[in-house]
């Protein structure tokens, strides 16, 4: 049982389920053992010595050094002794000191240590990944698609080799194929793309664009690989399949819109018209991607093509009027009234929307009150749904009516209605910030015996809560962590790098917990996982939200270490702190970086932020410098709505602005104001009727 004066996770390993409290006795003899251990005295086995020697090596630089170390150890039989985070993080370097031309003539080559692992039976996909695309760098394409061939050799399994943990090296041999296609003047040929790289689904253009050093090559070479890659894509796309349904992301808005205008472009080609389900999927995924004007567009170019809504797609569209800013329940009341006038019946999906919509426009009371017409059966025709009872339960909760959401889940299992996982994990997030651990441990037995499988989120939440009682006794085992990623693991949840990540950022926006976070990304490298620029971003960003800028520029740099492209996004982050905390020089240094990272480069947001705080300080000097990189980009670079006001600005002040720059603000200060009247009179929703 789990109590409130000391918690610890999967007691006797029996699971989430099984107590996840350790008596305070038990927690204390532990911190006692592990205090007073003395390490014994010992020699280092081999396989650390060389790992060890090769960090010395890579933390003075010494890639010839670190090279020699790999090579006087290396054994091809022993191979899989090899991959360690020492051994990948010199390939790293070396790839990394390659793509910049800065790798010594004595250091081994990521190629040379590549094969070194093939002949040992061992291919991993990123590091076939990043040999393709120094070969395509240099000009090298042949070459690039040999090594791709002797990976495919190596795993022995084609589909294995195009799989999603391969998927960067098979696109980089994707791209070798294009750009090979490129220099011999011939067609890029979708068949047998596909047949030297079975990709099942062909990355969007931004998988692409994020291959490592693509951003090196001259802009009409990208453009060339970019667009071959899209003819393959295009060639296999059946935009009303259920596989490509499922692809649609719902939280990444510019992914959504290359899928449209492909599955658009496909169907033109085809004359196979979307069906009303992919109108449906569309709609509902550029809606909770926060594009809700696009779902309402989509829905209107559904009607004048003629094809006929499902309740389905007005589900979605309801979904749609329900996620609007400001408008929201006007929207959805308007869309239930046309759903009436067209005679459309709704479901149970179509009032779990709209109580759901009620309880988040705090109108509790309408909320309940139509829920309390579907019990009674007033509402004639709609049964309680699963969800429609979660909704309410949830609603009840995230108004702190924990009282009555209890009595309701009790007459809801009584009438064998269950909750699942998202309201488990709102009832545990619930007691957790109540400090009701007792309440928080029976929630979890009874999950484990309503068979509902916790997700990322149930175990967010418990280590939340390991962090919070721990802290009581002055320190936190690792080991309890270790336990319940091991038990993640076994419930099927991969704790790997995309799993990670969303633990550290709930344990960041919910629980409010940085220590927590940092000790969960300290495990995923010891899990040998490599952080992604998301988890950086998150990471980084909870950092920045204490005031840690120290650490946050730790992460910001280690990034370079994993060979991850620093995002413009993160070095905006960075900006836009140092010039709210009055640190412009700092902030001047971080954007200096971004024009010379060869990676990436600024956006409208960057110059925004480090204008502004040039204007706020009155750093005249500063702002002539950052107008005169901006008067270097491109014709077509995004000025975005508030950068040209802020630029005219500076220019009344005295800040000599180029001719052609004032005129492209003003053009777009004008351009903007259109869009925005354009935007107000498309909110008008008799236009849909």
């Amino acid at each position: 049982m789990l109590r409130s004066r000391g918690l610890n996770v999967l007691a006797h390993g029996k699971g989430i389920s099984a107590g996840i409290v350790v008596l305070p006795s038990r927690f204390v003899r532990y911190m006692s053992e592990t205090a007073t251990a003395a390490p014994g005295e010992r020699r280092l086995p081999k396989s650390q010595l060389r790992d060890k020697n090769i960090d010395t090596a890579l933390s003075s630089e010494d890639l010839v050094k670190a090279s020699r170390v790999f090579l006087e150890n290396f054994k091809a039989e022993r191979a899989h002794h090899f991959v360690t985070d020492s051994c990948l993080n010199l390939f790293r370097q070396v790839h990394l000191a390659t793509i910049k031309h800065e790798r010594p003539q004595n250091a081994l080559s990521t190629k040379e240590m590549f094969n070194k692992y093939l002949e040992g039976g061992v291919a991993i996909g990123w590091m076939c990944s990043y040999v393709i695309m120094e070969d395509v760098l240099a000009g090298e394409t042949q070459k690039g698609l040999e090594s791709w061939v002797r990976f495919l050799e190596t795993m022995g399994d084609t589909e294995k080799a195009a799989a999603n943990v391969n998927r960067d090296a098979a696109l980089s041999a994707l791209v070798a194929y294009v750009a090979n296609c490129c220099d011999e003047g011939i067609e890029v040929d979708p068949n047998v793309a596909l047949k030297l790289v079975p990709l099942k689904r062909v990355p969007m253009d931004n998988q692409v664009l994020a291959l490592s050093g693509i951003k090196s090559l001259p802009q009409e070479r990208i453009n060339q690989i970019v667009q071959g890659v899209r003819k393959v894509r295009l060639h296999g796309l059946d935009f009303n399949s259920v596989d490509f349904l499922k692809s649609i992301p719902t939280d990444a808005p510019k992914e959504i819109e290359d899928k449209y205008n492909e599955a658009l472009a496909k169907s033109e080609e085809t004359g196979i018209p979307f069906s009303p389900t992919t109108y449906s999927r569309f709609i509902s995924c550029f809606a909770e991607s926060t594009k809700i004007q696009t779902a309402f567009d989509i829905w209107n170019d559904m009607l004048s093509n003629n094809v006929i809504p499902t309740i389905e797609c007005w589900n979605s569209l309801l979904k749609a009027g329900s996620l609007h800013r400001g408008e929201r329940v006007t929207i959805v009341e308007q869309i239930w009234t046309e759903m009436e006038k067209n005679g459309v019946q709704p479901d149970a999906e179509s009032y779990s929307t709209l109580i759901d919509l009620y309880f988040k426009s705090h109108n509790p009371d309408k909320a309940l009150e139509i829920f309390d017409k579907v019990q009674s059966g007033d509402i004639t025709g709609i049964p309680v749904s699963y969800k429609m009872f979660n909704v309410v339960v949830n609603g009840l909760l995230k108004l702190g009516e924990v009282e009555s959401a209890e009595t309701l889940l009790k007459q809801g299992q009584t009438n064998g209605l269950s909750m699942g996982v998202m309201t488990y994990n709102t009832f545990l997030r619930t007691y957790i910030d109540r400090k009701e651990y007792a309440k928080a441990q029976r929630l979890i037995d009874d999950m484990a015996k309503s068979g509902v499988e916790p997700d990322v989120s149930t175990y967010t939440n418990v280590i939340d809560a390991t962090f919070k009682l721990a802290r009581q006794y002055g320190t936190v085992s690792e080991d309890i962590i270790e336990s319940l990623l091991t038990e993640m693991s076994r419930k099927g949840i991969k704790a790997n790098t995309v799993a990670m990540t969303s633990i550290i950022s709930g344990l960041i926006k919910s629980a409010n917990d940085i220590e927590a976070a940092r000790t969960v990304f300290n495990k995923l490298l010891q899990k040998r996982l490599s952080p992604n620029a998301r988890t950086f971003s998150t990471i980084i960003d909870g950092e920045l939200t204490i005031g840690n800028m120290d650490q946050a520029l730790y992460y910001f740099n280690a990034m370079e270490q994993h060979n991850l492209r620093k995002l413009t996004s993160i070095y905006n982050q960075i900006i836009n702190w140092f010039v709210r905390k009055d640190q412009l020089d700092r902030a001047y240094k971080i954007f200096t970086e971004l024009l010379q990272d060869r990676n990436t480069g600024p956006n409208k947001f960057s110059y925004y932020f480090i204008l502004k705080g040039c204007d706020s300080r009155n750093n005249a000097q500063m702002a002539q410098s950052v107008i005169n990189e901006l008067a270097k980009e491109r014709p077509d670079f995004d000025l975005g709505e508030f950068l040209p006001t802020l630029v005219k600005n500076l220019s009344h002040s005295g800040v000599r602005v180029p001719t052609n720059l004032l005129e492209k603000c003003d053009n777009t200060v004008v351009n903007t104001a259109i869009k925005k009247q354009e935007k107000r009179r498309r909110r008008n929703w008799s236009r849909w009727q």
